[in-house]
């Protein structure tokens, strides 16, 4: 009980509301296009007729739109074009946010990727990006459990006279630090997904983090005795890549905000021209 109870202490020092904050963040966003059509294509991309009024209404108030003859981006401003409107302007594809019609993925994902502080805002604004952001939070945070669980590891494959002081409090202190970024991903996913962040609205599903840490721990540990040296760290460091992995698509499918890209593509495509009154089409 008292590594169970460690570890809720330190992940209760997370602050859910500097992670509120971020997901919150005002911007300025412009999107560009080549010609009229063009442009008010790539803002039915961002927001199709299936966004939820608040929240449309609440991205609208962040956009601006150009035409790529005027384009003239703001300071402080993040910048999305067509393909059409940045060959047009003889834009550098590789470090901007260019966007397909046809194949719009990888313009998201080059978006999130060239933004990465502003990444949990985008997603919470334009819900079409929240599956990219959220495989992206979990991915980061499995790699990161992995790199950590692979370093703790060391002295187990490789003793030495230290590794008995190590090993003393090692089964907590990982457990700890893995358990802590588990629930530093829940809150995340809260926030990407518009819900409210906080131990008090996620507290069901942080108990579940807490406890279920120490059975993936005691898992690593055994494997690691179990196999040769440089075998057993890898299979810790793949355990805690692989618990926290599962852990976080638990945790947005729980969000209940899952929206598979493809369908996402298939809903704004149907989206009728006339949906486009409440955008912003001037520059």
């Amino acid at each position: 009980m008292g590594g169970f109870r460690q570890s809720l202490k330190q992940a209760r020092k997370i602050s859910s509301s500097q992670i509120r904050k971020r997901a919150e963040r005002s911007f300025n966003i412009c999107f560009i296009g080549a010609d009229e059509s063009d442009r008010a294509a790539l803002l039915r991309l961002f927001l199709p007729e299936s966004t939820p009024r608040a929240e449309r209404d609440r991205a609208v108030s962040f956009i601006r739109s150009s035409l790529a003859g005027g384009a003239r981006p703001r300071e402080g401003e993040l910048v999305v074009w067509t393909s059409a409107a940045a060959q047009m302007a003889g834009v550098d594809s590789s470090r901007q946010a260019v966007v397909d019609l046809d194949q719009p993925l990888p313009g998201w994902e080059r978006l999130l990727r060239l933004q990465p502080s502003m990444a949990l805002a985008l997603a919470r604004t334009f819900p079409v990006l929240r599956p990219i952001a959220a495989r992206h939070c979990i991915e980061a945070t499995a790699l990161r459990n992995a790199a950590f669980a692979a370093i703790s590891a060391i002295p187990e494959v490789a003793p030495t006279p230290l590794s008995l002081v190590w090993a003393a409090g090692e089964f907590a202190s990982d457990t700890i630090v893995l358990t802590a970024n588990q629930v530093r991903l829940a809150f995340e996913l809260a926030a990407l997904a518009g819900a409210e962040v906080g131990w008090t609205r996620q507290s069901g599903r942080l108990l579940a983090i807490v406890a279920g840490a120490f059975g993936w721990r005691a898992l690593a540990r055994e494997l690691v005795s179990l196999i040769p040296a440089g075998v057993g760290l890898a299979a810790k460091s793949g355990i805690a890549y692989s618990g926290t992995y599962a852990v976080g698509k638990m945790l947005w499918q729980f969000n209940g905000d899952i929206q598979r890209e493809p369908r996402a593509r298939k809903a704004l495509r149907a989206a009728p021209e006339e949906s486009l009154g409440s955008l912003p089409l001037s520059a």
